[in-house]
This record gives C-alpha cells, sequence and structure tokens, in this order.
C-alpha cells in the first residue's frame, strides 16, 4: 500500500464507523482522488493537515456572517474600509465589510498577493444567474476557484438593515442597494480569508493542499467539495435540538 492511499484508510477510518465499510471505502477513494488530481504529482501530504481541511470542507469560501444583533470578532475596517460613523448614546451595530468602498482595489490585492507566492494566470468573473463573484488561479499546475456569494451577503445585509418607513428609498431601491454593497464586500472578504491562508502556508501552519484543498479544481470541472458533496461523502450534520 502506498503513503497516499495509507493516508487516504487512515482519513477514512477517522470520519467512519467501524459498520459503514462501503462509506468507508467510497470516502478513501475520493481522497486519493483528490490528492492526486492536479497535473503534477502532489506531495504525500501531512495526515493532520487533510483531516483538519475535511473539518472545513462543507464551508463556504464567505466566512460565517453574525445573525441579527451580534457582532463578529475582529472585523474592524481594511484599507479599502470607511469605518461606521459615530453616534452619540446608542452604539452602532454594522455587518462587517458593509463599508468597503472599492472591489478593484481588493482584486488587485489578491492578485499581487497570489503572483508574489508564485502563482499564475489568475482571473476573475461574474456567474449574473447566481450572483456568485469568482476567483480562479493556478499554482505549479493546480487550479484553484473561489467563490462568494454578492446575493448572500446582500441578504444577510438586509437582515440588518430592514426595509422600514424610515428608508427613504422604495423596496426595489433598497434591495439594489443591499447587492451593490454585497458585490463590493466579498471582495474584501476573499482578499482577507486568501491573506489569511497564504500566511498559514508561509510559517508552516499549512501546506498549500490542506489551505486550498476543497477549492482545486478536479479534471471533470468540480472542486473537491463539490465533489465531495454531490457524492455524499461528508458526514451528516446533527441538527440541533
Amino acid at each position: 500500500m502506498s503513503d497516499i492511499e495509507q493516508i487516504a484508510l487512515d482519513v477514512a477510518r477517522r470520519f467512519t464507523e467501524d459498520d459503514d465499510a462501503q462509506r468507508r471505502a467510497q470516502l478513501q477513494v475520493a481522497v486519493v482522488e483528490a490528492i492526486r488530481a492536479g497535473q503534477a504529482p502532489f506531495p504525500v501530504v501531512d495526515l493532520l493537515d487533510i483531516r483538519n481541511q475535511l473539518h472545513v470542507m462543507a464551508t463556504t469560501v464567505v466566512p460565517e456572517l453574525p445573525r441579527p444583533g451580534r457582532r463578529a470578532a475582529g472585523s474592524g475596517a481594511g484599507p479599502d474600509q470607511r469605518p461606521p460613523p459615530r453616534t452619540s448614546g446608542a452604539t452602532l451595530v454594522s455587518l462587517p465589510y458593509e463599508n468597503s468602498t472599492s472591489g478593484n482595489n481588493a482584486i488587485n490585492d489578491i492578485q499581487k498577493m497570489l503572483r508574489s507566492f508564485g502563482c499564475q494566470r489568475f482571473a476573475t468573473g461574474e456567474d449574473y444567474e447566481t450572483g456568485e463573484l469568482f476567483i480562479q488561479f493556478e499554482r505549479r499546475g493546480r487550479q484553484v476557484q473561489l467563490k462568494a456569494s454578492a446575493r448572500g451577503y446582500a441578504a444577510a445585509w438586509l437582515r440588518e438593515h430592514p426595509y422600514g418607513p424610515r428608508v427613504r428609498a422604495t423596496r426595489a431601491d433598497h434591495e439594489a442597494k443591499a447587492l451593490k454593497i454585497g458585490g463590493v464586500a466579498v471582495y474584501s472578504i476573499l482578499r482577507d480569508w486568501v491573506k489569511g491562508q497564504v500566511t498559514a502556508i508561509e510559517i508552516g501552519m499549512l501546506t498549500f493542499e490542506a489551505a486550498f484543498l476543497s477549492h482545486i479544481l478536479l479534471p471533470s470541472g468540480q472542486t473537491v467539495i463539490e465533489y465531495a458533496q454531490q457524492q455524499k461523502l461528508l458526514p451528516q450534520e446533527v441538527a440541533r435540538e
């Protein structure tokens, strides 16, 4: 048994029950395929890195946004964000990144960051039907695709700023404003997420494969996470009581 196959078996054992042989075998095959999917052979990835990555594979690119009435920790303004206006008395709670002012600046920051990291073929685009923005880049023959939903952010913004009598605009204009804010904010979110991943790689906390495994494109055109979800290889979420 090769090192990669042994790693895949160890990971499958950790995430499946002993009596579920079929799911264990499917997960083992998926991990092997994910590691070998790149055009260049993957180095043997540390088991701990893969195990940690599998814990977050089911999450989206966009960090979890706070629920109404809550503010995320460390949500200070970035270089292209305006600080929220000061108010006397009551504390103003704002949605992280809602004051971002330039999506183009964030895109340029991402491109410079990835280029200095040794990445090639950087591209961005938008799916107008789904409202998703995406970033693609290549490093050493491995293509990575990151997605973020402007509509998802707009929905969160509308929960924080619901339409009401005090809004001096029509409902349609208010919703259009939310989508416009989301289209700028998600690029700043992607920039900060990529910066965190690249920094973790540079300081030895993660390998490239562990940091971007779920977003690596397979020959089928799917990302690793999309393939895993389609094949139902991830453990089912347990509903909270």
